[in-house]
């Protein structure tokens, strides 16, 4: 009798490939925190070999869109306003958004956001315009708070910085990854980077892995239910475990 091995599953997953530290390209090489955390739990799915594509944020949204690609990660949710990304699969980790000021903004008391912004100038980068809630979008609508998006967290926080801008929108992680490396890279200046603090607390998101309704409709990935069931059960029992926090925890400060 001879026995013959079924052969793994071939699974492309398209990743962003600048967003550090969650999602990002360095020396050659895709990296970050979802990064480590799905291939902690890819490792644990005999049945599928997994890999990474990494492209920029639109370019993973465009193909999405066309149904060009099976899945798309980190993404929000975004089932309300992104018809052709859906579904999601199991939350792999909770971002914060924070709202980062200089000195031209009262440090002295306790703000609420975004009610105590009005009239600032708010900064963020561009491609994450869903961060700050629903009543923020409306104040932005109503021309009430001053808004402009820029390309990168560097120039962010150089306008934060130099006081072009009041506040900008950064997530926690990042926020704390960038300023780190302004400082080993010597561009770090204390008597204007020193003054910026935070100021509230935007909103908080869920990373995802999103699918492409598109391309799972289009037929051509058969595998598809059997290969998001057994995803979420490993991300499910990785959190019970504990395993998803001792990955999460190497990248806090």
């Amino acid at each position: 009798m001879s026995l013959s091995l079924q052969a793994k599953v071939e699974v492309k997953i398209h990743v962003d490939d600048g967003y550090p530290p969650y999602s990002y390209v360095k020396d050659g090489r895709v990296q970050g925190l979802y990064i480590e955390i799905l291939t902690a739990a890819f490792d644990k799915m005999a049945d599928y070999s997994v890999i990474f594509e990494p492209v920029p944020w639109n370019r993973g949204k465009h193909l999405m869109e066309r149904g060009e690609g099976f899945a798309f990660s980190p993404t929000y949710f975004h089932a309300h306003d992104w018809p052709y990304l859906y579904p999601y699969s199991y939350p792999l980790y909770e971002e914060t958004v924070l709202v980062i000021c200089n000195s031209k903004v009262n440090s002295a008391t306790s703000l609420q956001w975004p009610s105590d912004f009005i009239g600032k100038t708010i900064g963020n980068m561009r491609g994450y315009d869903g961060w700050g809630g629903a009543e923020f979008r409306t104040l932005l609508h109503q021309k009430a708070i001053n808004y402009h998006e820029v390309d990168g967290a560097n120039l962010l926080l150089m306008m934060v910085a130099s006081g072009r801008n009041d506040c900008i929108l950064m997530e926690k992680l990042a926020y704390q990854y960038h300023m780190k490396k302004l400082k080993t890279s010597g561009q770090y200046k204390s008597e204007t980077h020193l003054r910026l603090f935070q100021a509230a607390i935007a909103g908080r998101d869920d990373g995802y892995i999103g699918y492409s309704e598109p391309g799972i409709a289009s037929g051509q990935y058969p595998w598809q239910k059997a290969f998001r069931r057994a995803l979420d059960g490993t991300l499910y029992q990785m959190k019970k475990s504990g395993e998803l926090q001792a990955i999460t925890a190497g990248f806090s400060d």
